[in-house]
């Protein structure tokens, strides 16, 4: 089994039949349902926000609530905001969390750390207020409870003294419960927030009530030192600070507004702008504060990029070999990978590895030297074992239409075709599939436990997933190799490319007049290592075994072949591979 640094993400083993691989890349508006916004928030994020500001004005205008009452609840909200915040942290991927070790310092410190800060907010709290209270006689049992100088004697002197006001707290629960559960579990927020998203976020919030809170106390005890009670009733005096704190609130809506959230592919575009600001700004290494919107654009989950094929790349016909061609393949899976942050990088501080299991490839026709390529590939999927990764190849002039198609189809020109983009003539297509394996105990790892479930994806190119080749049990030997050290890869193993070059290599020894190859389809079934002695066999492609395949092979009238690789010491087969020919 070869390996290669990622792609992604989903597909399933049962399998259909299908006349020809259709692409779908485009985005689509049936993903996910439009949801109302209010400056770029979703509307029930919004709604937690109105009602927690209104709760203080219904205390004030009929439970007689005073100011004390009001400064209280706005303390009692660090307990269902700091909870809720934690949750958030907890519900992310594991890999947003174990991906950088100071990410789960500064989640340990937030623990920690904020629920101490809470506790003496509230001790300083209790004291101003004891100092210097309103002169209403209402509020003469907040002395009484302060005397007491402990936190919790005096929260149960609130729930006791003021009206209505274990209700109310509840009710901010409820707000904050319903903001959570959703826009962060049940609209998704949780697939492509980030830690430094939410840390951001939260911080404004949380500054929001430190500093609301005493500065109402400092308020509270001057009017009642300074004013006589006519001049400053604590009835006004909490409406004054009802609207300082709606005020901060309403400002933090509009710092933090977001894009319009049109759908795309399953995901909001503020979920894909999101996604890729992170990694922008983990790329520039940017503080949050450093970005501005210009900087960030809602990105596909397709990577694009064009190279020259070299001549050394190529065969005495001028074309670019199938071992070649499969590393080119590699290659952009590799960059997409580490783009998404889900490559080498990533997945050695999980002690892990990319290896790919099952690659098909359709070859219309291959580029020749100094040909210039344009290669696009996706993440497609992902079930917990396997990730799926999609390809397409255009020469220079076809990938110059493709591109004018999918921006006119993305555009607001007018309705289009989106078979029409399929029409697109490239020079090959391939579907792969793939796994993350453990380098100790060499067992795939729980792809969804990584978070692969939350990078963006596009469609297949195959109607389902490719069907696990087995070697033929009639084969003849037509080749044996010893792994030399020049066909190991980083993860010291045989590449996978260089299994295509050997199977194919002995082939030509022995066949060397068969036509252009029009499919490859190889599956890996183990990995071989240096010193291995390897032996290679080859048979006509046999009928299908009744296992049901996604592909429907082209028809030829150049029978078909499979090749497969077996270790010579244990028998164990490595890979099986069919080739069909134009």
């Amino acid at each position: 089994m070869s390996s290669c640094t990622r792609p992604s993400i989903r597909p399933s083993l049962g399998s259909s039949t299908m006349p020809e691989p259709q692409v779908n890349i485009l985005p689509t508006a049936s993903g996910s349902p439009q949801r109302a916004v209010v400056f770029g928030h979703p509307i029930s994020q919004v709604a937690a926000l109105v009602m927690a500001n209104a709760l203080p004005i219904i205390g004030v205008v009929f439970l007689k609530w005073s100011a004390v009452a009001v400064i209280m609840l706005y303390w009692a909200e660090n307990v269902p905001f700091l909870l809720f915040t934690l949750l958030r942290f907890l519900w992310l991927p594991k890999r947003h969390l174990f991906e950088e070790p100071r990410r789960l310092l500064a989640l340990v410190g937030y623990t920690i750390s904020f629920p101490v800060i809470a506790i003496a907010h509230g001790a300083l709290l209790m004291t101003i207020l004891s100092e210097v209270v309103s002169r209403d006689t209402t509020d003469r049992w907040v002395i009484e409870a302060a005397q007491s100088r402990y936190l919790l004697t005096f929260l149960r002197a609130c729930f006791a003294e003021i009206p209505w006001f274990a209700w109310t707290v509840a009710c901010l629960f409820v707000s904050h419960g319903i903001d959570f559960v959703r826009n962060y579990v049940q609209g998704r927020q949780y697939r492509t927030a980030t830690f430094e998203d939410i840390r951001g976020t939260a911080f404004p919030r949380l500054m929001a009530i430190y500093l609301t809170v005493p500065t109402c106390g400092v308020a509270l005890s001057l009017a009642g030192m300074l004013l006589p009670p006519v001049i400053a009733p604590t009835a006004l005096i909490a409406v004054v600070l009802i609207v300082l704190r709606m005020s901060l609130d309403a400002g933090w809506l509009v710092i933090t507004e977001g894009p319009p959230t049109e759908t795309y592919a399953g995901l909001t575009a503020d979920e894909l702008r999101r996604v890729y600001e992170a990694q922008d700004r983990r790329a520039r290494g940017q503080t949050q504060s450093e970005r501005t919107p210009q900087e960030v654009l809602t990105r596909p989950p397709w990577q694009r990029q064009s190279f020259k094929v070299d001549p050394s790349a190529c065969g005495a016909d001028g074309l670019i070999t199938i071992g070649e061609l499969m590393l080119s393949l590699q290659n952009a899976a590799v960059a997409h990978a580490e783009a998404l942050k889900f490559g080498r990088a990533t997945l050695d501080k999980l002690d892990a590895y990319w290896v790919l299991a099952n690659f098909y490839l359709r070859i219309n026709r291959l580029p020749r030297a100094g040909e210039t390529v344009t290669l696009l590939t996706w993440p497609s999927g992902s079930t917990k074992a396997v990730a799926t990764r999609e390809f397409q190849a255009f020469d220079a002039v076809n990938a110059i239409e493709h591109a004018r198609r999918l921006r006119r189809l993305q555009s607001t020109e007018g309705p289009m075709d989106a078979a029409s983009i399929q029409d697109v003539e490239s020079l090959l297509t391939a579907s792969s599939e793939w796994m993350v394996l453990g380098r100790s105990h060499g067992r795939a790892k729980n792809l969804h436990r990584l978070g692969l479930q939350d990078i963006p994806t596009a469609g297949r190119l195959v109607a389902g997933p490719l069907e696990r080749l087995q070697p033929p049990q009639d084969a003849r030997i037509i080749d044996a190799i010893r792994v030399p050290h020049s066909a190991i890869d980083a993860n010291n193993h045989v590449n996978n490319a260089q299994y295509v070059r050997w199977a194919l290599q002995a082939l030509a020894r022995v066949e060397p007049n068969l036509p252009p190859i029009e499919s490859l389809h190889i599956t890996y079934l183990a990995e071989a290592f240096e010193n291995d002695e390897l032996t290679i066999t080859h048979a006509p492609s046999p009928p299908a075994n009744g296992q049901a395949s996604s592909i429907e092979h082209p028809v030829s009238s150049i029978e078909g072949r499979i090749l497969a690789a077996h270790r010579s010491t244990d028998h164990t087969p490595i890979f099986a591979m069919r080739l069909t020919y134009h």
